[in-house]
């Protein structure tokens, strides 16, 4: 089954190929899927996490059985000099030739000239089909991480996105647990001050720890509880001074 094919527009692809240079410490292929990303660890930026995403997954196309893939098949077999030995060794050509005309037109035509040269480099005798296919498969798994990386770097965009949400959530309840304390004392004189400031010792008084998100949580509910009790006691309070 072919792969569907995708269009990838000349921004995209030239945003996407910047990036992989200028980011190419972190989309390496030896730093693998277990480099950890911290808090404080650089991302990369989201619209050229989403470049090199589509950029990748447009390339992943099958060259396909055409003229330029058995032409570089060719290559790789002219690329070894003909003897009786060698022809000895190969039963059939033609099966040879269909094999690696196969493999060649499964991958995307972007590799084929890495492949081509590590078996000119690497081989002092054709290389069986397996052999072929692993070189290909070894191209393959490099660029599609660097596509894992984007993912990976888009995960944590988000993530970082939620917690600072979560983290100005909670300081405007904070703000607003201040002017609250501060508007009851000046409606309701020192009584509901005293209360108020008691109910915001129990809820703030403690220091929180930056991740500490359930705790945060727990304060900010029990936040919302004294609150309410103190909306309740502030209507008591002034029903008490209209008598």
């Amino acid at each position: 089954m072919q792969n569907e094919l995708v269009v990838l527009d000349h921004e995209t692809r030239q945003v996407a190929i910047a990036a992989m240079h200028e980011h190419r410490s972190k989309f390496s292929p030896f730093r693998g899927y277990d480099e950890k990303i911290f808090p404080d660890t650089e991302l990369v930026p989201v619209r050229e996490c989403h470049a090199v995403i589509a950029r990748i997954e447009a390339d992943k196309v099958p060259a396909g059985d055409n003229l330029r893939t058995r032409e570089t098949v060719d290559l790789v077999i002219g690329s070894f000099p003909f003897t009786k030995e060698s022809a000895e060794r190969l039963e059939d050509p033609d099966k040879y030739l269909a094999a690696l005309t196969f493999i060649f037109a499964k991958y995307p035509v972007q590799f084929h000239q890495r492949v081509v040269e590590e078996i000119i480099t690497s081989c002092e005798f054709r290389p069986i089909p397996a052999e072929v296919n692993k070189m290909f498969e070894r191209h393959l798994a490099r660029w599609t991480m660097a596509q894992v990386i984007a993912k990976r770097h888009l995960k944590e965009h988000e993530r970082r996105q939620a917690e600072q949400a979560r983290k100005a959530t909670i300081e405007a309840e904070s703000a607003g647990r201040a002017e609250f304390i501060q508007r009851m004392g000046e409606k309701f004189g020192s009584e509901a001050l005293k209360m108020a400031q008691a109910a915001q010792g129990r809820t703030g008084s403690r220091v929180k720890p930056f991740s500490a998100q359930a705790e945060e949580e727990a304060d900010l509910k029990r936040f919302q509880q004294d609150r309410q009790r103190l909306d309740r006691q502030a209507e008591q309070l002034k029903a008490r001074a209209a008598e």
